[in-house]
Formats: structure tokens, sequence, C-alpha cells
């Protein structure tokens, strides 16, 4: 965004002067924003300001409609983003590129997200015919929220003949999201592409589908016989979600095979076999951490009122390494587990790391606040504290180094003052 402000000739001068100001020093965004200014007499606090000190990023709705009898095309662009509830909007200098069988030109991009309402068959032609992968991958995405015979179609062409592969990921992804039984031969063919991450988008999908004995069993040759370790983890993890008969027999044998480990442990959580406690018990003991943490977050879900498994969440609390306490708060949250209070309490007062003591008090406070009963139809209660408890160490990160470049640029005025 800065180069298509600036341009390139611009933009690499200030650049230049930026690095050579700054070698060998410790440099903070307001010193770049202040280099900008003295390399090219341009001022981009403006720009910096909206994304990098403030909230949110342009939320564009977009519609258009062309009157073809007087060569006349009408668009459409409003913001609708919001902080805390007010409308916040964005200075963004944009272009406007109306395309026929003509190429394009590459143009500057900026961070965005957008509602464009397009016709199914105005997202088919973007998909096939624009030179741009950028678009090409807009068209894919927007294909999955809609459906229907020649949208399937127009997925599986690209799926499996787009020259890029990351637009075959995508169009994989998008039939997933379809979800329905005329998507799943598109996705099968796809699962055959060379290239290991376009095989993995399909395994994936075929996760998203309605349980198919036959599906199950395609994915988990895959988790056999693949040359591709991620292949492999993805197939299986999907296979998990579909929830297979006799899953966890199914998927223990992977527990022993080193490069699927971690996986396993995924997809036991995935099963969500009450059967499989004990075994997650004696993993949250492993040396490994990946297999530790995977069993200590799978017990969040699993093994809910048996007392081993409270026990041996109250021990990980206390736990010398970081990775564990932070797993099991998470962990115990999930759960509901007031009995914890106290530990997490001791954990808010003395914990050391202030991130991990931040968790400890947002989860401390979603414990100690009322459960209002969930209705039909809603998720239980508290089922989206996790989330939210991340979201909050997020915020709080993001405020923090704020608050940091701030001070560096009153302390810059000062002192030129």
């Amino acid at each position: 965004m800065v180069r298509g402000q600036l341009g390139d000739a611009r933009f690499w001068k200030a650049i230049q002067y930026y690095t050579r100001k700054f070698s060998y020093q410790t440099a903070t965004t307001s010193d770049f924003v202040e280099a900008i200014g003295e390399a090219t007499g341009q001022d981009l606090e403006w720009l910096f300001d909206q994304y990098v000190y403030k909230p949110g990023h342009p939320e564009f709705e977009v519609s258009w409609d062309y009157d073809a009898a007087n060569w006349l095309l009408h668009l459409s662009v409003k913001q609708n983003q919001k902080v805390d509830a007010k409308p916040a909007p964005f200075r963004v200098p944009i272009e406007i590129e109306a395309l026929g069988d003509s190429s394009s030109h590459s143009r500057d991009i900026i961070l965005k997200s957008i509602n464009f309402k397009k016709a199914a068959a105005e997202w088919i032609w973007q998909l096939e015919h624009a030179s741009r992968v950028v678009n090409r991958s807009e068209a894919a995405l927007a294909l999955g929220s809609l459906g229907g015979a020649e949208v399937i179609a127009a997925l599986e062409r690209a799926g499996t003949q787009d020259a890029f592969f990351g637009i075959r990921i995508d169009a994989a992804g998008s039939l997933g999201r379809i979800r329905t039984e005329t998507a799943r031969p598109a996705i099968l063919r796809i699962l055959n592409d060379k290239e290991a991450p376009v095989r993995a988008a399909a395994a994936g999908a075929l996760g998203a589908l309605n349980k198919n004995g036959d599906t199950v069993n395609r994915l988990l040759d895959l988790v056999r016989n693949d040359a591709s370790y991620a292949v492999r983890q993805t197939a299986l993890l999907a296979a998990a979600r579909l929830k297979p008969d006799k899953g966890l027999d199914l998927v223990k044998p992977f527990l022993d095979m080193e490069p699927m480990r971690a996986a396993a442990v995924q997809a036991i959580q995935q099963i969500a076999d009450e059967a499989a406690v004990p075994t997650l018990l004696d993993l949250s003991q492993d040396g490994d951490d990946r297999m530790r943490l995977g069993a200590l977050r799978a017990l969040g879900s699993l093994g809910k009122g048996k007392q081993p498994v409270t026990d041996r969440l109250w021990e990980a609390l206390r736990d010398p390494d970081k990775a564990d306490r932070q797993t099991a708060i998470f962990s115990v949250l999930a759960r509901r587990e007031t009995a914890a209070i106290p530990d997490l309490q001791r954990l808010a007062e003395t914990e050391p790391l202030p991130n991990m003591a931040r968790s400890a008090r947002a989860a401390l406070d979603s414990l100690r606040a009322p459960t209002p009963p969930s209705r039909a139809g809603e998720a239980p209660a508290g089922s989206d504290d996790l989330p939210s408890l991340r979201n909050r160490l997020s915020e709080l990160e993001k405020e923090n180094n704020e608050l940091k470049a701030r001070l560096d640029r009153l302390e810059k005025n000062t002192h030129a003052q």
C-alpha cells in the first residue's frame, strides 16, 4: 500500500534512505513514517494512523449495473465498517477497473474486505478469464457461497486445469463449502493433482461433506499411501471429522507412526469418543510437546466429570512448562471447571509472564460470570469463550504496541521542539 501511494521511484528512494539512516539500530514504525517524509516530502502518517494505530479495515459493499443502450456503467461503493458500533470511514484512494476480453495491468492492492454483489455467471467469467491470480482467487472463493451445476462445473475446471496451484486449492475449498453430493465427484478428481497442497485441500474438502463410506475409504487410502505426509495428515483429520465407524480403532495405529502422531491426537479429539480418555491421559504425559499439548487440548472437550481428567488438568496448571500451563487454562475454561478458580487465581497472582497472567484472569472472569441456560438451537453457554479469550489477548498486545509507538512519536516531537 505504501508503494502504491508513493509510486515505485519514490518508494525505493524512501526504503534506501530508511535503511541507511537506521542501519545497525532499532527503529519503530514512527521512524519509518518520518523517513518516508524526509526522503520523499510526502506525509503518509494518515495511512499508518488508519492501518497500524487504529482498529479495523475498510469493508466495501459493491454493486453495479450496466446500461448497454447508453454504454454506461453504474457502480456503487459503500464503506460499512464500524468501530465500537460507530461508523469509522477510511481515507482510501482506489482505482476502478472494468475489464472485457483484454488483459489487465498490475495495480496497487489495499488491505480490505469486500462484498461485491455479482451473479454466479459473472464470477464464473472472472474465474476463467481474469489474468491476475488475486482476481481468479476472489472468484473461486465467492463461488463457494453459491452452488448449482454451473458453479460446480466451473470450480471443477479451475480445480483441475488452472495453471496456478493456489487457484486449484481455492477451488477445492469452495467445493467443500458447497457441501452437496454433486460436488463430491469434482473434489475426487482434484484429489489426483500432482501438487501435494492441492491434494491436501481436496482431502480437507471431502471431510466437510456428509459421511460416505466410499469417501472414508478413499481418505484412509490417502492416509496410508500418499507420498506427502502433509496430505496424509490432512486426510486423517478429514476422515475423523466424518466420524467413521470404529474411528478410534482406525486412528490409534497412527499414534506410533512418527510423522503422523500429532495429527492422530487431533483426530482423536475430533472423533470425540469417550473411550479415548485413558489414551489421552497417557499421551498428556508424553515427552513430545506436540503430543502432550494436543492431548491436554483434547481433554478440554472429553472426559467431563471424570476425576482423573480434572486432576491432570490441575497438575498442568502448575507445570513448569509455560505451554502446558497455557493449554490447561484453555482446557479448564472449555470444560467450565469452576473448581479450578482457586488455581487460576493463584496463577493470575503469581505468574511471571504477563500474557499468561492475563489469560488466567480472563478465564477467571469467564468462569465467575453467571452462565445463562442454553436455548434450543443455540450453542451451549460458554462455547465461545476460547475464541473471545484469544481475541482479548490479541487486542491487549496490539494496544500495548500502539501505546509504545505513540510514546516514541511524542518523545521525538518533544526533542525536536
